[in-house]
Formats: C-alpha cells, structure tokens, sequence
C-alpha cells in the first residue's frame, strides 16, 4: 500500500481509506492475499475495464478546467524532458523566430542561430515539440485526426527500452 500511496502522491492511510471506499461502491474487489515480510497483503482489481465521471461530478468549473486539470501535468511533465534533453546537449540554447505561413511565426530551438538543424536531424536525440497553425477543410482535418490516431496506435503496441512522452491535439 505504501508503494501504491508514493506513486499516487498521497499517504497510505489516505489510500487505504479510498480503497475501502472504493471497494465498497463495486469499483474494485480483492483478488488475492499474498503475504510479505511484514504480513500480509490485499490484491484489487478493477471491477471494470473503464469508468465514466461526468465532469459536473468532479470538482472542474467546467470541461476547459477538467481538461486542464487532466492534461496540463502531462504537458508539463513533456516540456521538463523537452528541455533537459536539450540541455544535456550543451549549448547556449535559444528560440530561432522567422516569418511563417499566414502571418504567423514560426519558432524553432537552436543551440547556435547561425546553424540550420532540424528536430530530425540523426545526430539529434528524439525530441520533438511542434505548434502550427494549420488551414484545413473539415475533412482534411478528420483526415489528420486518423492518421495521428493511427500512428499514436501503432507506436503505442511497440515494446522499446525508452520512454517516450506524447501529447498531441487538434482543435
């Protein structure tokens, strides 16, 4: 339980009691006991393959505040790797600004600005951040939407020693 309780970030007696709740509304049911050095341990299990939660019942003002309070930890986490990876590379790193399409900017890290590099250059880690402003028909946009599902799929079923961090959206 205390292991389960530091991943969470919580205390296990903070734990316990949300497992005995859950426990009591179906949400969960104990498997097996298995016993370990200092007694004996309760196995859960999900009662259910996935759960749904209306945002009006969580503590969200609305879907924009449940969107963030999901994915925002998530895009923080992926900016922390992003940079640390290009600090590990060494370099006086910056934001490279030039005119992009429709009269947005288009932004790039450099290390130098005097070089060009792409994120896919071989001699570059993979890392990865793009935003663009994108001009399509519905269905072009629908289109896109498959394909990055597709690939997300894809990647997602490989078994690699890295971990990798993943965000993507469209709106």
């Amino acid at each position: 339980m205390a292991r389960a309780a530091r991943a969470s970030g919580g205390s296990a007696n903070t734990l316990l009691s949300r497992v005995r709740r859950w426990v009591r509304w179906g949400l969960l049911h104990p498997v097996r006991t298995e016993r370990h050095p200092r007694g004996r341990m309760q196995v859960y299990r999900s009662s259910a393959q996935g759960y749904f939660v209306p945002y009006h019942a969580t503590r969200a003002e609305d879907l924009r505040a449940l969107a963030e309070q999901v994915y925002l930890p998530a895009f923080e986490h992926l900016l922390a790797r992003y940079a640390g990876g290009g600090e590990a590379l060494g370099g006086d790193w910056g934001l490279l600004f030039t005119p992009g399409s429709h009269g947005n900017w288009s932004i790039a890290p450099r290390a130098d600005p005097r070089k060009d590099c792409s994120p896919l250059d071989a001699a570059l880690p993979p890392l990865l951040l793009e935003a663009a402003i994108l001009r399509l028909d519905a269905a072009d946009a629908k289109a896109l939407q498959r394909e990055l599902h597709d690939v997300i799929v894809r990647y997602r079923a490989r078994e690699g020693r890295g971990e990798y961090h993943l965000l993507v959206g469209l709106a």
